[in-house]
């Protein structure tokens, strides 16, 4: 919830829009000065107590007088949010971005209700994008299209080839697991290599030795001998220095968001007949199917699919994704000629595995007209 909470108050415009509603003249005295109350309140629960949490992190409160004498804690929209999702009532671990879908849905419902369905609300404007999807016929050339909202863009993470399940030991006996996908007509060394360039900031000086449940995995054996998926990397005591590794941290293999980006909007064959109903067809016929932008919103979430269930087993996709800070140009992406460049301002990432885990928030605060990288952790 933290996590979440720190990139949307680093949205600036959406935090511009609530700090100029509780900083404007208020009639009702009273309750003005009551500091479990806010204006917001009158369009909806969740609204107001997420104009509770702006307030406090970005409206300086004069009985303070140190910049760092007081914390914050957010109880009353974990409570608020948990009684409408009894999800979010526990401590227990829930996804990131559910939660910040679940709270731009619920602020979006309440200011449309507040202001009627003929008017756009803030969220509409900043986070609503549409999709267009396009199916054709491969027959006839007939061609149906639907357009879709989306607040939150999910882009699966393109994994070909054949996974392996690695362990690392480490010369302390520490452990490490993860999930890889290498080419199957790869090598042994191909393991290694994913596996190092998975963890960039591990300091690999020792030799590591490959190994399954029959015996130690020659690096130059190819992969379609081996006839297990799970294999061990156990850290020696002989040192080699970083020279060794070196070749493995290049990452000119690793996925990039233009590449995900390229893989959703890219043209598939539908798996299942699809039925033409046009005039002249009128029948089960193969088809495909095509995604597009057909509006990009202003504030642009995008989340990497790193949790993935298949065939009753479940992963987190550990695939490092390379992306730009600055000018994500996604106009190509769209058929309107309108220019769409991005910049990064907020990262949430996830640190553990599918079963447990924790989220520290990445975002660019401003002050003092000067802009600087904050990492938000509260472990």
């Amino acid at each position: 919830m933290n996590s979440a909470l720190q990139c949307l108050a680093h949205t600036m415009p959406l935090t511009q829009f609530f700090l100029n509603g509780l900083t404007q003249n208020n009639s009702d005295g009273e309750k003005t000065m009551d500091s479990d109350w806010n204006q917001f309140y009158t369009i909806g629960s969740v609204t107001g107590s997420y104009a509770d949490v702006i307030r406090n992190l970005w409206i300086p409160n004069k009985r303070f007088s140190s910049l760092y004498s007081r914390t914050f804690r957010p109880d009353h929209i974990k409570e608020t949010i948990g009684n409408l999702a009894p999800r979010f009532a526990t401590s227990d671990q829930q996804d990131a971005q559910e939660f910040l879908l679940f709270l731009i849905d619920e602020m979006h419902k309440e200011m449309k209700k507040d202001i009627g369905d003929d008017s756009n609300s803030i969220i509409e404007e900043l986070f609503f994008g549409t999709i267009e999807s396009t199916i054709i016929c491969t027959e006839c050339k007939h061609a149906v299209k639907t357009t879709n909202p989306f607040s939150i863009l999910p882009l699966p993470l393109v994994q070909s080839g054949r996974r392996f399940h690695l362990t690392f030991i480490e010369k302390n006996g520490k452990t490490d697991t993860m999930t890889i996908h290498v080419p199957e007509n790869g090598h042994v060394k191909d393991l290694l290599e994913a596996y190092i360039e998975s963890r960039p900031l591990y300091c690999f000086f020792y030799r590591i030795i490959l190994m399954t449940d029959d015996d130690q995995l020659d690096l130059q054996t190819p992969l379609c001998e081996l006839t297990v998926d799970n294999v061990v990397l156990v850290e020696q005591d002989d040192f080699t220095g970083s020279e060794p590794y070196k070749q493995y941290n290049k990452r000119t293999k690793q996925l990039t968001l233009d590449g995900c980006l390229r893989e959703f909007c890219s043209i598939e064959k539908l798996e299942d007949s699809w039925l033409c109903e046009q005039e002249s067809c009128r029948k089960h016929t193969e088809a495909t199917k095509q995604l597009q932008f057909s509006r990009l919103p202003q504030i642009l979430i995008i989340q990497l699919k790193r949790f993935s269930h298949k065939d009753g087993h479940r992963e987190k996709i550990e695939t490092f994704v390379e992306y730009p800070m600055q000018e994500l140009d996604l106009s190509h992406f769209s058929p309107s000629s309108s220019e769409a460049i991005y910049e990064l301002f907020a990262i949430i990432k996830h640190t553990g595995s599918i079963y447990g885990g924790h989220y520290i928030a990445y975002a660019q605060h401003e002050a003092n007209g000067k802009s600087t990288w904050y990492e938000f952790n509260d472990s």
